[in-house]
């Protein structure tokens, strides 16, 4: 069956073969032009079904994100991150609740929601960047004035805000960093999300109410380290659906990652050399090592309240390659990491260093005392040795002695323990405060039978051993059990249909052809 989409909703969606010659030389392409081709090749070979106002069917979405082969063409992956995680994103997205997106700084939320608008409806520019200074108008709308003075309330003089322009052309709009607008400004998105319409009673007749059209939806993030963030309202949180972008956990993946992206800047700065392969092994091992708290060995060291993403690495990356580049034609050194960050300037002139972006802050560094590079001798070195084995044995006998404390308090026991104040601890807050490893550990915890259960949380920068007294599972109301069947049942057709096509495209011999289709005139 053949369908037509609005005149309004197809001059909203810019193509590749539409875009402006300035486009060229743009820094950085949008989604939607940058896979121009591999879009318009799944929309060619798509043949699943597609949730209404959908340009790709779910299955087509997913491979143009997570990548795989499509009809004879491999696409390539654009982001590393759980299946699962993009198949509940987009069976959210064809209900009828939003969805946000939480996580650490540079986990990648904004790619992913870019990605989904691009797939999904075609353009990813219907954007709202939240900050302290958003308004209700930036959400709803505005007006132009010279219009509005000369010709009064019309349809002309409106400004509509990029969610307004969604909503009448039925395309995702994004909300970037929802938490940083304050609460009122949040809540002009209440009667939108659950009436799906927005009212204009400065405007007469129909053009007073803007319903909104079929493939309409909102995709919002918000970062977890963030200061001065405001906390959304109960009634707004539950017209979304919380999904928590986690770091890359994988060595190998994130490495694999960050080459790619630094190859794709390159090429895109016309830079004919590929990224050092020592340098970004450092680099990404060095950015997991602070991270993480923990180093190869097994060392443990003080974590960094701020965050080394992997967008940072990509930046740090590309900067070191375009320096030895242009300043001495290769692809740049591992050398060149410290040379960029302590240069002559901050080395033998004590001077401040530049600013170096660190998570949502900036360092400027100032070398109070400098020694020439030379190799200690034992007994210089020998006490360094001895505070790092310690460390290392002091971790391990913590780590041995929790276990033992577990094990004898899950068999019963009544070990002597000083045990903290008693917290009640929401789960959204346990994803916030917890590593994935501790928070996976703690959610299996269950207490039965009136008796507590003990769990230990590890990949913390010591570990903890922790009494679960009680679980209380919020109390859902019957439109909110609905919409969690309604979901539950979409994903599982979804997962049925795939089996279903794979099934068929193993045992029928596909052969590929044309059609061609008269049009009926209407």
């Amino acid at each position: 069956m053949a369908t037509r989409k609005p005149a309004a909703a197809q001059a909203a969606e810019p193509s590749a073969a539409t875009a402006p010659a300035s486009f060229t030389r743009a820094q950085r392409l949008p989604a939607e032009l940058l896979y121009a081709e591999e879009l318009a090749h799944l929309a060619a070979h798509d043949s699943a079904p597609r949730p209404p106002g959908w340009r790709l069917s779910m299955p087509a979405v997913r491979t143009f994100i997570l990548g795989g082969d499509a009809a004879g063409r491999r696409i390539a992956p654009k982001l590393v991150c759980a299946p699962s995680l993009v198949e509940r994103a987009l069976v959210t997205l064809a209900s009828s609740r939003a969805l946000l997106l939480v996580g650490e700084p540079g986990t990648a939320k904004s790619l992913l929601s870019e990605l989904l608008a691009a797939a999904v409806c075609g353009t990813s520019a219907l954007t709202v960047q939240g900050s302290a200074a958003t308004t209700e108008d930036q959400i709803r709308y505005g007006w132009n004035y010279a219009l509005l003075l000369n010709e009064g309330p019309s349809p002309r003089a409106l400004a509509p805000s990029p969610i307004l322009r969604a909503m009448q052309t039925g395309c995702i709009a994004r909300f970037e960093e929802i938490t940083r607008c304050p609460p009122e400004v949040q809540d002009a998105l209440l009667s939108l999300l659950s009436e799906r319409l927005m009212s204009i009673p400065e405007l007469a007749g129909d053009a007073s109410v803007v319903y909104a059209q079929s493939g309409f939806n909102l995709i919002a993030t918000a970062n977890t380290r963030d200061r001065g963030v405001s906390e959304m309202s109960a009634a707004l949180k539950r017209r979304f659906a919380f999904e928590t972008v986690l770091p890359i956990a994988d060595y190998d993946s994130e490495l694999a990652l960050v080459q790619r992206e630094v190859a794709r800047l390159l090429a895109q700065d016309s830079i004919p050399v590929a990224p050092s392969e020592p340098l970004l092994q450092v680099l990404v091992t060095t950015f997991r090592d602070l991270r993480s708290g923990v180093d190869a060995e097994g060392s443990a060291s003080e974590r960094l309240s701020s965050v080394l993403s992997t967008a940072e690495a990509v930046s740090v990356a590309h900067a070191v390659t375009l320096r030895g580049y242009y300043l001495r034609g290769d692809s740049g050194q591992p050398a060149d990491l410290v040379e960029a960050l302590f240069g002559d300037e901050v080395f033998k002139k004590k001077h401040n260093s530049d600013p170096i972006a660190v998570g949502e802050g900036y360092w400027v560094v100032r070398a109070s005392e400098t020694r020439e590079e030379s190799t200690p001798s034992f007994e210089q070195a020998k006490e360094e040795v001895r505070a790092a084995y310690l460390n290392s044995e002091s971790a391990k006998a913590a780590q041995e002695q929790g276990k033992k404390l577990l094990a004898e308090l899950q068999k019963g026991g009544k070990p002597e323990l000083a045990w903290s104040p008693v917290e009640t601890l929401s789960a959204t807050d346990a994803r916030m405060r917890l590593p994935p490893q501790a928070l996976a550990a703690l959610a299996k915890a269950r207490p039965a039978e009136g008796k507590p259960a003990y769990v230990l949380l590890e990949g913390l920068p010591v570990p903890v051993l922790m009494e679960v007294q009680s679980v209380t599972v919020p109390q859902a109301s019957a439109e909110e059990k609905t919409l969690v069947r309604k979901q539950i049942a979409q994903q599982s057709a979804v997962r049925m249909y795939s089996s279903l096509l794979d099934y068929l495209k193993s045992k029928i011999e596909l052969k590929q052809g044309h059609q061609k289709l008269e049009s009926s005139g209407q």
